[in-house]
């Protein structure tokens, strides 16, 4: 009961009165222009016309100044991610001071002195991973964000940022250090380097990697975007294309425990919020 009683105090009574009020009032003022007698006031048709059309023009002002209190609210959602068949990965460059070599295995020199050899093997990435906290390596986030969905995944689509230093020119590389941990599973390079500062660039490139995806008969449900790798406009990019989708995103923490987050923007009724 006292939910009921909190949820009816939050109802936007103001805007649901300047509704009726418009409602009522522009029945009347449709009434006074085809000349019907308002209120039994026959010889005052004329200023009752004019009266009930400028209330009407005043209630529908008002409907107009309120009509924020009828629209949904936005919530951001987040939670651990669950397993999802295709991930779309915004890709962060590989750092030049650790060159990847895929020979027996995978190896890393670090100042010539700390060497990191990976199997390369899907049963073993979680050692993997640990292996690389001796480097912390950038690309041990790929991984990191890979496996909560290694039971279910079927694709993985990478998209890589432009310039000198940007991650296009490394999509190969990754794509081969992908495809060491995942057998069987189609990985797509985005066929051209992204500006990962531009917004509506971005946006482009997601809609393009979804719609492509979605050609694999897969739903948007089934698809999530790792941001990790981005710029903070990634971020924002990936949350916008969740509003009009029910697809999702996700973040891998940089700081133990280095869960993986996911994210959605949900739609609530502001008078429940």
């Amino acid at each position: 009961m006292t939910k009921k009683l909190k949820t009816l105090r939050k109802l936007p009574w103001l805007g649901i009165f300047a509704a009726m009020l418009t409602i009522l009032s522009a029945g009347w003022a449709a009434d006074a222009i085809k000349g019907d007698v308002l209120f039994g006031l026959e010889d005052k048709k004329v200023y009752v016309a004019v009266l009930v059309t400028l209330l009407f023009f005043i209630a529908f002002l008002w409907l107009y100044l309120k009509r924020l209190d009828f629209l949904s609210v936005r919530t951001l959602l987040q939670e651990e991610v669950v397993p999802h068949k295709a991930i779309v990965i915004l890709l962060s460059p590989s750092e030049p001071r650790l060159p990847v070599k895929i020979v027996d295995g995978f190896k890393f020199m670090y100042d010539k002195t700390l060497k990191v050899d990976l199997t390369g093997e899907s049963r073993n990435i979680e050692e993997d991973i640990d292996k690389l906290n001796k480097i912390r390596w950038n690309w041990q986030q790929i991984l990191r964000g890979l496996v909560p969905h290694m039971s279910s995944l079927e694709h993985v689509y990478l998209v890589g940022s432009k310039g000198d230093t940007g991650s296009f020119k490394d999509l190969n590389k990754a794509k081969a250090f992908i495809g060491k941990y995942l057998n069987n599973i189609k990985i797509i390079k985005h066929d051209r380097a992204v500006d990962f500062e531009n917004f509506d660039m971005l946006v482009k490139a997601l809609e393009k990697a979804i719609l492509l995806l979605k050609k694999h008969d897969l739903s948007e449900r089934d698809i999530v975007i790792d941001v990790t790798g981005g710029h903070k406009t990634t971020s924002i990019a990936g949350a916008m294309i969740t509003i009009n989708s029910v697809v999702t995103f996700q973040y891998v923490q940089t700081l133990p425990p280095f869960k993986v987050w996911g994210y959605d923007v949900h739609y609530v009724s502001s008078s429940i919020v």
